[in-house]
């Protein structure tokens, strides 16, 4: 693998889903919208629905579970009787933990050349707590915000200002990466360097960026 040249940003800040990781397999999430008996397309909108709430932590994983089935028009109380709400939870941790190991390994030497690195991530605690579980993210980051955590979700301006803050470094000597087109807007009206993770090959686009 290439690696990154002397020419680094003082602060690499990474988004976690589908930049860390792969985006969710579609097989699990078919799994969800077929034991829910659903198909994929409403499953995955009543998902999206109710998702911001979540990721901010307004609300724990059984809530969440209960509104995505409200949405389906399944019974909610039905549902716990059968573990629905479990056993969703568990498939949907399991589709945010394939871990796209190339950018671990770019935010690592971004490391090893003295940036300062972080990831910054609208997620679950519950998710988060099992990411954690698995990889020691300490060894990766020297800034973990988690927006369920602290109760800000992206792209609202001051959990990018939290995270800067906790990098000890001014917008215009940060680069932030995410899949969202929002959330990169957003980094960019701060003042951050930035870098849209999409198309057909965001990580070279992001090594490109990081020898620039």
């Amino acid at each position: 693998m290439q690696s990154i040249t002397k020419t680094l940003p003082r602060a690499l800040i990474l988004d976690y889903g589908n930049v860390l990781s792969l985006p969710q397999p579609p097989e699990i999430v078919t799994a969800m919208a077929v034991r829910v008996g659903v198909s994929v397309e409403a499953f995955t909108a009543a998902y999206w629905e109710h998702r911001r709430g979540y990721d901010a932590g307004t609300y724990p994983a059984d809530e969440y579970w209960r509104r995505v089935l409200g949405s389906l028009g399944r019974a909610p109380e039905r549902a716990e009787e059968r573990g629905l709400p479990g056993w969703l939870a568990e498939r949907d941790a399991a589709s945010w933990m394939c871990y796209r190991d190339e950018v671990w390994t770019l935010a690592r030497e971004a490391r090893g050349r003295d940036a300062r690195t972080a990831m910054l991530t609208n997620m679950s605690r519950e998710i988060a707590d099992r990411i954690r579980a698995h990889r020691p993210l300490d060894a990766w980051f020297d800034a973990v915000i988690v927006s369920a955590e602290v109760g800000l979700v992206k792209p609202d301006e001051r959990i990018y200002a939290l995270c800067l803050a906790r990098l000890d470094a001014a917008p215009p000597q940060a680069l932030f990466v995410d899949d969202r087109p929002e959330n990169v807007a957003a980094a960019a009206r701060l003042g951050m360097r930035t870098v849209y993770f999409a198309g057909t090959d965001p990580v070279a686009d992001l090594r490109a960026a990081l020898r620039r």
